[in-house]
C-alpha cells in the first residue's frame, strides 16, 4: 500500500468521480482506476462501487475513507512491510 494510493482513493471518495479526482490529481483516469484497483487487491475487499454515472464507496470504502491512517496499521499491508525494514541495521 502507498500513500499516493490512499490520496487518490480519498480524493474519488469525495469527488465521487473518477474523471473528475483525475483532473484535480493531474494523472490520467486509467492510471488512477489502476491504483485504486491494487488498492482494493491489497486489502482483499471492493472499496468503490463503479458505474457509468460515478462512483460510490461500499460500507468498506466508507470505513476507509473516513480514516485513512488506518489502513497502514493493518500488518499485512505493504506499507507496515516497509516500515519494518526501514527499522532494521543494515
Amino acid at each position: 500500500m502507498e500513500l499516493r494510493q490512499l490520496r487518490y482513493f480519498v480524493k474519488v471518495c469525495e469527488l465521487r468521480s473518477m474523471g473528475r479526482a483525475a483532473v484535480e490529481l493531474g494523472v490520467v483516469t486509467s492510471a488512477l482506476s489502476q491504483q485504486i484497483s491494487r488498492l482494493e487487491g491489497e486489502l482483499s475487499t471492493r472499496l468503490l462501487k463503479r458505474s457509468a454515472s460515478g462512483v460510490v464507496p461500499t460500507d468498506a470504502g466508507v470505513a476507509s475513507c473516513t480514516k485513512p491512517n488506518s489502513c497502514c496499521a493493518m500488518p499485512t499491508t505493504r506499507c507496515s512491510r516497509r516500515s519494518r525494514r526501514g527499522s532494521r541495521a543494515t
